[in-house]
């Protein structure tokens, strides 16, 4: 039966078909309360963001409103269509998880994968059958150890289950279900089985005053090499110690090489190239945008096989850590872009060499900032004006000003004196070129990082001429080359 959404859009909220159709809403998603008996609020305030007790829901929604945007009910009970009308035969004699490792796998021709070592990814490929042909226990030949591990772990992500509630779980399933059972006693060991499938991420400890990262050289130090200061909660500690900071790497590479791997999902990797419907004058994907177009121009070799990846780069809040003045770098770009990685084509069965390029990012303007390695703030901080930035201080903050210099010579706002008595004469600010603008950043000098305790008191001196403010050399060389160019 359909669901009823009509009282959703209704603007006298105080009727009783906006009252009954919240009361329907409510009984429905009560059935899918987190362990603390709270729900994400569609209210107009909260949309689906912050986690609320049912009758906050309610007085949220009654007083400010339900989220238009808001069409498929996803997080409050609602089934997918997709999913509702799908019917599964079940086969007991063919695990679905063969599809999913049989698109991981590289081919084992050694022809095929061309260079790829036949016998040591064979190898990997047994261990992972392996997992499949496992009986979750002793006389299960309905379903394999890893299907159930990976619709456990799917009922946990969508349940939003905390990881010691997923333990707790984990426990008393591997008590009551009989011995000799294949079901991991944690959480942990329960992503490390379905990392094999390229589904796991990487920890990598951080320093306290996010100054720097253990990893590569300085993974096996105990003290920051930056600051000093300890790696470790208790460094005194015997056995297992515990680091102040840890950061979750997610790699992109094994990512986009597993999209192309699947026959599932390898063709919408292709759309832009093969499914899209071209109009002249009228931009209904990124590849028809100018940005798209001159890079294709500019790079015609990249350009030329369509399974290339342009990625865009959300990066509102992103802050990487550390001082970057390394010989390695983190950013996964690099490999992708100079060099490429094998990936196999699960759509023709064949490698080829996938690169990838950032070619957008999405971002306000302090992320901005982080960025492309430009203060967003002082009296410098316009990043079309640059050095010619016109600026005043008007009760204690920066406005920026000068805008008329902008207007052709001869416009008549030019001679307009009420803003400050003046007739703007002056040309427009200098065009800087990419290349320039990099210059400019990497000739900055180099400031310490973090949140150190040296800084606690002190007064650092914000804006003023600085084109940009304490930033590392991952951000300043690494990020800036690709944002710029």
């Amino acid at each position: 039966m359909p669901i009823d959404k009509s009282w959703t859009s209704l603007r006298k909220r105080n009727c009783d078909a906006y009252w009954n159709g919240l009361q329907a809403f409510l009984r429905m998603a009560k059935e899918h309360v987190d362990c603390d008996g709270r729900i994400l609020c569609p209210c107009v305030r909260c949309l689906n963001v912050k986690l609320q007790t049912i009758d906050t829901v309610e007085a949220h929604v009654f007083d400010k409103g339900f989220q238009q945007s808001y069409q498929k009910w996803v997080y409050h009970g609602e089934v997918e269509a997709s999913v509702a009308n799908e019917v599964v035969e079940e086969n007991e004699d063919v695990d679905e998880m063969v599809d999913v490792v049989d698109d991981f796998i590289l081919p084992t021709n050694a022809e095929e994968a061309d260079g790829v070592s036949g016998s040591r990814m064979g190898q990997y490929y047994d261990e992972l059958f392996d997992e499949i042909e496992a009986e979750l226990y002793p006389g299960c030949d309905w379903i394999s150890s890893l299907k159930f591990l990976a619709k456990l772990m799917h009922l946990k992500v969508r349940g939003k289950w905390p990881n010691n509630s997923f333990d707790e779980l984990l426990k008393l399933l591997k008590f009551a279900f009989p011995k000799d059972n294949k079901i991991p006693p944690t959480h942990y060991e329960a992503k490390k089985k379905l990392s094999k499938l390229g589904l796991g991420y990487q920890s990598i400890h951080v320093c306290k005053y996010d100054c720097s990262l253990f990893y590569n050289e300085h993974a096996s130090k105990d003290s920051c090499h930056v600051c000093g200061s300890s790696r470790w909660v208790n460094e005194k500690k015997k056995g297992k110690k515990v680091p102040h900071k840890v950061m979750r790497y997610f790699p992109l590479t094994p990512r986009l090489k597993r999209m192309y791997s699947s026959r599932h999902t390898a063709n919408d990797m292709l759309w832009h190239h093969t499914g899209r419907s071209i109009e002249d004058g009228v931009m209904r994907h990124p590849v028809d945008g100018s940005a798209r177009k001159d890079f294709d121009a500019t790079h015609p070799d990249f350009a030329k096989d369509p399974r290339n990846v342009r990625l865009g780069l959300a990066a509102d809040g992103f802050n990487p850590f550390g001082n970057m003045s390394l010989s390695y770098s983190m950013w996964p770009l690099k490999q992708l872009w100079i060099n490429g990685v094998d990936t196999r084509d699960g759509t023709r069965n064949e490698l080829f060499k996938m690169r990838a390029a950032l070619l957008w990012t999405i971002n306000d303007f302090p992320a901005r900032s982080s960025l492309s390695g430009w203060s967003g703030q002082g009296y410098k901080a316009c990043p079309t004006c640059n050095e010619d930035t016109t600026s005043i201080r008007v009760i204690g903050k920066t406005s920026y000003v000068g805008h008329m210099r902008f207007l052709r010579s001869n416009h008549k706002y030019r001679r307009d004196k009420e803003f400050d008595g003046k007739v703007e004469k002056r040309n427009p600010p200098q065009q800087f070129t990419c290349q320039q603008v990099l210059d400019q950043v990497n000739a900055l000098p180099l400031q310490v990082s973090g949140k150190h305790d040296r800084f606690k008191g002190v007064k650092r001196k914000r804006g003023g001429g600085e084109k940009a403010r304490f930033l590392s050399i991952f951000e300043r060389s690494e990020v800036a080359r690709w944002f710029l160019f």
